[in-house]
């Protein structure tokens, strides 16, 4: 049996990453939606199920474009009967006001052929053919670690996989390695006697391992959105297994036409235009005081390879009070932000797009 793992797509248009008032022009939301479009396709060409390790968008309160091209794409998996599989992760889920997922909502006229875990579960488990595909959503550190104990200690359905969407600290992530979450080889201990392969979603760096008696796979992100993920490889995985579903083998498969995308504040542009690393395949979004000369920004970065330049200076000193508002029970904390600075930030073909929400839906009182 065959699988196409990938994870943290963050498909996104408009905000926090957008390039162009309109999405379909924006980078971002393309080459997100490029990434993930080759996982289906191979799927769909090899007849393999879809696992994704979560994050499949960039916020819990979705938008119209990626609503459209999530539903689009899951009407294609659904008619061609391929199954897949998505975790939630911290992108979906806001976890402190317990808001439910946009996904969940998406998926449910899918089902079966497309399932997520609930989110009030501490875990969820799946079927796929003869394989239990167990699932925890993304949770805080401490409570995924008593999560994860007391899940080991329960009686596992095999055979098993797992899908988890944390850090995993040592994990190298470009020049550096995480520093938060468990350890990779405190986490092999727990888990290697119950499942066949961990599969982790959260850190954008692609990596598979073996060390420490367990099969673990990192599929990264399919596209780059950091400094660190400049000159990075975006891929998928394709794992096999037996019949008895013991992996025989896990491979990298390159996603292609992917650009990086970075969006950070002038000064630390600056600092990285100081350097001679190449930028080939990466698009910059500088955001800048008004007043201030960026052509040497412009200059330096398309001389590196960068594939555009987008300087913005519209967010120049927004620092509103936001003491007196009362947030409503119906609204996240980052639509409520967003609402009370739309105006201050983005002109009125912006702002028409930014301030579609789901404001009239009640998420319920605690």
């Amino acid at each position: 049996m065959k699988f196409a793992i990938t994870s943290d797509t963050h498909l996104a248009s408009r905000y926090p990453f957008s390039t162009d008032a309109h999405p379909l022009k924006d980078v971002f939301f393309r080459t997100s939606y490029s990434g993930i479009s080759q996982v289906i396709k191979y799927a769909e060409d090899h007849r393999c199920p879809i696992l994704h390790g979560a994050d499949w968008f960039d916020s819990e309160i979705a938008r119209s474009p990626e609503l459209h091209a999530t539903t689009m794409l899951f009407s294609r998996i659904q008619q061609r009967g391929i199954p897949m599989f998505i975790n939630l992760g911290n992108h979906e889920i806001d976890y402190k006001e317990g808001i439910p997922s946009v996904l969940r909502s998406v998926c449910n006229p899918f089902l079966p052929i497309i399932q997520t875990p609930e989110i009030n579960q501490e875990w969820d488990v799946k079927k796929c053919e003869d394989l239990n595909i167990y699932m925890i959503p993304y949770c805080p550190e401490k409570i995924f670690m008593d999560r994860l104990k007391r899940l080991c200690q329960s009686k596992i359905k095999k055979p098993a996989i797992l899908m988890i969407h944390q850090n995993m600290k040592g994990i190298p992530l470009g020049k550096v390695r995480s520093m938060e979450g468990m350890g990779e080889k405190e986490i092999a201990a727990i888990v290697k006697e119950n499942f066949k392969l961990l599969i982790c979603g959260h850190l954008h760096f692609g990596r598979q391992s073996s060390q420490y008696g367990m099969n673990i796979v990192i599929p990264g992100s399919t596209c780059g959105i950091d400094f660190k993920d400049v000159g990075s490889r975006k891929v998928f995985y394709v794992a096999e297994f037996n019949d008895s579903y013991d992996l025989t083998s896990c491979n990298p498969v390159l996603i292609k036409n992917q650009i990086t995308f970075i969006e950070c504040q002038i000064d630390a542009a600056e600092a990285f235009a100081q350097k001679d690393k190449r930028m080939d395949n990466v698009f910059l979004k500088v955001h800048s005081p008004v007043d201030k000369d960026c052509s040497f920004i412009e200059k330096r970065f398309m001389e590196l390879g960068a594939v555009g330049v987008v300087i913005d200076r519209k967010k120049k000193n927004v620092e509103p009070d936001l003491s007196s508002y009362d947030r409503p029970l119906h609204m996240s904390t980052d639509d409520w932000l967003r609402k009370h600075l739309v105006d201050k930030i983005y002109d009125e073909e912006e702002r028409e797009g930014i301030l579609e929400m789901h404001s009239s839906i009640e998420w319920g009182k605690k």
